[in-house]
């Protein structure tokens, strides 16, 4: 069974790499860093890679080493020089500016109890403030660490809001395991509801909002209905749809860039729909683990086979499946809120997303009260730009906006 397990994993991606401790020994450039014209940019890392966040040009670019203490920024050609802990040398053609380090973060480690895991996180303080409010970042899904949130904790320190990162249960030195057919939805979110209220304990903190992306953003909205005095919360390309109805939403959008025909992907839509719905894991094992073996063998002589989760489960027995599919079902795809939060809600979406249905997302957000849907245009699930590596400079000045209107900056 664990053989199966670690195979299970492994075709789907979720077997992945812990932090590189190569990258650790670049902590201490880690920062915000000011141009003599007022430019930010932020220097920080993700699970694998450094990257540079340059604030001018709304773009976040990983950094390829290009000799000592030297890198090369994204597709750009430019590179930047991290003469020291406190400086930058940017040099692009024959042109070279420097930029210095402002307002470190005070960073703060610590372990938090939660049911059946210990979770691992940082309390990123912004300097020079006795007091200030909390925002508990919340990942998307995966195998997903305290690094991957990029540019997002020095922005916010920035803006004088002190921030939560934390690693997913089962990912970097958190224990238990994060994956559907063991955790779930509500799980994930009582991780949050305990990071919470190990943070309301910390006399320095004078209020606790929370911000989830993609998976993130159900979790959120989930922790935040039992927490009644949660300030506000941004779910990000997520959240308020059956789990289900996003993943079908994704299928048929990933059909469609594959080039398939339309009754290719009408075909693939009918058979994902007769698992993924409310009758399919309620029948007995002895009536779906038939229906499924049938399926898979019709599913994998089809042109669209490619584009679906199933190609992923081929070599797991059909009895396993069925399990792990039910118990996912059950924790995590079948997921409807039971209720929403009283507080503020500042949903963010993406039109150009083809993972979350945007317009299906923001037609839920917009019926209840004190909740607004802002959908950025062109913007992709990831944030970006469509075809480029461009943050839409809608989607930050949205986030300026809405901390603003809650805390001065």
């Amino acid at each position: 069974m664990k053989k199966i397990f670690a195979l299970l994993l492994s075709c789907c991606g979720y077997l992945s790499a812990s932090s590189q401790d190569s990258l650790s020994a670049f902590k201490s450039y880690f920062g915000n860093y000011q141009s003599s014209n007022g430019r930010l940019f932020s220097v920080g890392r993700t699970d694998n890679n450094l990257f540079l966040m340059d604030y001018g040009q709304s773009a976040c670019r990983y950094l390829s080493p290009a000799g000592k203490q030297t890198f090369t920024v994204g597709k750009t050609g430019d590179k930047i020089m991290l003469q020291d802990d406190h400086t930058l040398l940017f040099i692009s053609g024959q042109r070279k500016d420097t930029a210095w380090k402002v307002k470190p973060a005070d960073t703060e480690d610590m372990l938090v109890k939660a049911d059946g895991a210990t979770l691992g996180g940082t309390l990123w303080k912004p300097r020079g403030k006795n007091t200030f409010p909390v925002i508990i970042l919340v990942h998307g899904a995966g195998y997903e660490t305290r690094h991957n949130m990029r540019y997002l904790p020095y922005l916010f320190n920035a803006w004088g809001y002190g921030v939560f990162t934390y690693d997913k249960r089962g990912c970097g030195v958190s224990t238990g395991s994060y994956q559907p057919w063991d955790a779930g939805i509500r799980v994930l979110a009582g991780d949050v509801e305990h990071i919470y209220h190990h943070l309301e304990t910390r006399k320095e903190i004078s209020a606790i909002s929370m911000m989830g992306i993609s998976n993130g953003a159900w979790v959120v909205s989930d922790a935040a209905s039992r927490l009644p005095h949660t300030a506000f919360i941004i779910p990000v390309v997520g959240g308020f749809v059956p789990v289900y109805k996003q993943e079908l939403y994704r299928i048929h959008e990933a059909g469609k860039k594959a080039a398939l025909t339309p009754q290719d992907v009408a075909e693939m839509d009918s058979v994902m729909a007769s698992i993924y719905n409310d009758q399919f894991f309620q029948q007995p094992p002895a009536v779906a683990i038939p229906k499924l073996q049938q399926l898979m063998s019709f599913s994998a002589s089809r042109p669209w086979f490619s584009s679906m989760p199933l190609k992923d489960f081929q070599q797991v027995p059909t009895e396993t499946l069925f399990t792990m599919g039910k118990a996912a079902w059950e924790n995590e795809l079948s997921y409807k809120p039971e209720k929403y939060p009283a507080c503020e809600i500042y949903a963010l979406l993406g039109e150009a997303d083809k993972i979350s249905p945007a317009s299906q997302i923001a037609g839920v957000v917009n019926t209840l009260p004190k909740a607004s849907a802002t959908v950025i245009p062109h913007a992709t699930h990831f944030m970006v730009e469509e075809g480029t590596d461009i943050i839409p400079e809608l989607y930050l000045k949205t986030l300026k906006k809405i901390l603003k209107e809650k805390k001065p900056l």
